[in-house]
């Protein structure tokens, strides 16, 4: 028997709970998901041109952000932009309170520097701890991305 999480919301209003079951699905599969979930909004109008994501998602991104070295948060929020081929743009209202929640929970360390543009920044890393997290929270994004994949696929005969 699966197991319940609270999967996000896709509007402000609506939340999913998906049942989560270990699945044949692969790696291609989710990637084609994802890539036809990317396309399908970017047809949309500009005012709603923009991706709205998963809650919880946004703490898994920034650990992943972080897994290839410190950065400052507006180093993060390009990163994620520029990783995402700018579908992704992360408001400061959103990025700074997730940076703080994280460094509150332990999962990130921060210190002061000097940035590239020689002011002063608070660059964030990540702990051991947060690598532990980063894995249960990809583990869990491949679940519920195989879980969205099996509803969007017409039924396979066995």
């Amino acid at each position: 028997m699966g197991r319940s999480i609270l999967a996000g919301r896709f509007c402000p209003y609506v939340a999913l709970r998906v049942k989560l079951r270990s699945s044949r699905v692969s790696a291609k599969a989710n990637r084609s998901l994802v890539e036809c979930l990317l396309k399908k909004m970017a047809k949309r109008e500009p005012y709603r041109n923009r991706i709205e994501i998963l809650q919880g998602t946004l703490d898994m991104i920034i650990l992943s952000a972080l897994q290839w070295g410190p950065q400052h948060g507006h180093g993060i929020g390009e990163a994620l932009k520029a990783r995402s081929d700018n579908a992704l743009q992360i408001e400061h209202g959103s990025l700074y309170p997730a940076l703080h929640r994280l460094e509150k929970e332990g999962w990130l360390a921060s210190e002061w520097k000097q940035s590239e543009a020689n002011r002063r920044a608070k660059y964030y890393r990540l702990t051991a701890a947060g690598k532990r997290q980063l894995t249960r929270e990809q583990s869990n994004w491949d679940q519920i991305v195989r879980t969205v994949a099996r509803i969007m696929s017409p039924l396979e005969e066995v």
